[in-house]
C-alpha cells in the first residue's frame, strides 16, 4: 500500500507543481485515480478498484499523452490494478495485465517491475518474471532508469537464487560492479581534470581496487566460467582507460610541449 500511496502523491505533486495546470481530462483522470485508491485501501471493493484502474487506462490510452503526468498516472493505475488483482487472488493474471497495458516489457517502468517480482516471488511463481526482468534488464535505456539497481537486486535474490541459477546470478553481479567501476572512473576522470584537483581523496580509487581483488583475485581461475569474466572485464577497463584519460595525457604532453 504504501507503494501506491507514494505513486499517487508523487503524481498529484507533479499535476500541481511541477507542470502546467491540469487540463480537464486530466482532471478527471486524477478523480478516478483518488477514486481507486479510496475503494482498494478505505471500501477493500478490490473488484471496483481494479474496475476503475481499467476505465482510466483505458481513457489514457485513447487521450493525447500531454506531459509526464500522463505516464505517472498509467503507472499509478497500474500499481493500484496489480494490488487489486493480488486481493482477489488473480495474481496469475497481473504480468499479462500489466503487457496489455505497455505491450513490451523493456517498457514497464522500474516500480511496476519490482511489484511483480514481488509478487510473483510471494506466491511461489519466481520463472513466471525470469524471461521478462532479464528483457527489461537487458535494455539499454532502462541502465539509466532510477530503480535500474533495485530491480535487478530483486530479481537475484527472488528470481535467480530461489531457481538455482548461479551461473547467470553471478553473470548479473559481475555486470554490476562493471558498472560502479565504470562510474568510479568516470569520476576519477572528471575530478583530474578540475581545479584543485591535488586535494582529490583517493578513497574511491582504493574502493575500485578492492571490488577488482574481489573479482580477479577472490574469483577461482581454474573455473571455466572465470575465463570470460576476467577477459570481458579487463577488455572493458582498457577500454574504458583508453576513452577517460586518453584525453588527459594528450593534454599533459601538449602542455610539456608548450
Amino acid at each position: 500500500m504504501s507503494s501506491s500511496g507514494t505513486s499517487l502523491a508523487h503524481a498529484r505533486s507533479c499535476g500541481s507543481v511541477c507542470s502546467p495546470p491540469l487540463s480537464p481530462s486530466l482532471s478527471e483522470m486524477f478523480s478516478m485515480l483518488d477514486s481507486a485508491a479510496e475503494q482498494l485501501m478505505v471500501h477493500k471493493d478490490f473488484q471496483a478498484a481494479f474496475d476503475t484502474c481499467n476505465r482510466g487506462l483505458e481513457s489514457l490510452a485513447s487521450m493525447e499523452q500531454e506531459d509526464n503526468r500522463c505516464a505517472e498516472l498509467k503507472a499509478s493505475f497500474c500499481i493500484l490494478g496489480i494490488q487489486a488483482l493480488a486481493e482477489l487472488n488473480q495474481w496469475h493474471g497481473v504480468l499479462s495485465w500489466v503487457l496489455q497495458h505497455y505491450e513490451h516489457q523493456e517498457k514497464i517502468p522500474a516500480k511496476i517491475m519490482q511489484m511483480c517480482i514481488l509478487l510473483y516471488s510471494k506466491v511461489g511463481e519466481p520463472a513466471v518474471l525470469q524471461e521478462a526482468s532479464r528483457v527489461w534488464l537487458q535494455c539499454l535505456s532502462n541502465s539509466r532508469a532510477a530503480g535500474f539497481g533495485t530491480v535487478a537486486e530483486l530479481y537475484l535474490l527472488h528470481v535467480l537464487v530461489p531457481l538455482g541459477h548461479t551461473e547467470e546470478a553471478r553473470e548479473l553481479i559481475a555486470g554490476s560492479v562493471i558498472h560502479k567501476l565504470e562510474a568510479m572512473l568516470r569520476l576519477l576522470y572528471r575530478r583530474l581534470l578540475a581545479p584543485g584537483s591535488g586535494s582529490f581523496s583517493l578513497r574511491r580509487v582504493f574502493l575500485a581496487a578492492i571490488l577488482l581483488y574481489m573479482l580477479l583475485v577472490r574469483m577461482d581461475p581454474a573455473l571455466p566460467s572465470s575465463f570470460m569474466w576476467i577477459s570481458k572485464l579487463l577488455q572493458l577497463l582498457k577500454q574504458m582507460w583508453s576513452a577517460m584519460f586518453a584525453p588527459y595525457y594528450q593534454t599533459l604532453t601538449q602542455s610539456k610541449r608548450l
